[in-house]
């Protein structure tokens, strides 16, 4: 797995994981992104990557907004 977190299409982090034998792994991530009206932030897989989810929502995304305006 690779993931990007993008914002305005810059990466701003990445997360990659590496196989390791035939089992499911883990990997997560988190920062503070300063952000302005209009900004876009949004996850991307690198080439050739991928991530598993089902219906117990184990790949998640999260966002809070810290200081209204």
């Amino acid at each position: 797995m690779g993931l990007r977190l993008m914002k305005n299409g810059v990466q701003i982090v990445t997360v990659f994981n590496h196989p390791s034998g035939n089992r499911y792994e883990t990997a997560t991530n988190g920062m503070t992104i300063p952000l302005n009206v209009g900004d876009q932030v949004y996850m991307t897989l690198r080439a050739n990557t991928w991530i598993f989810d089902n219906l117990n929502y184990h790949s998640t995304f999260n966002g809070f907004l810290l200081f209204p305006f």
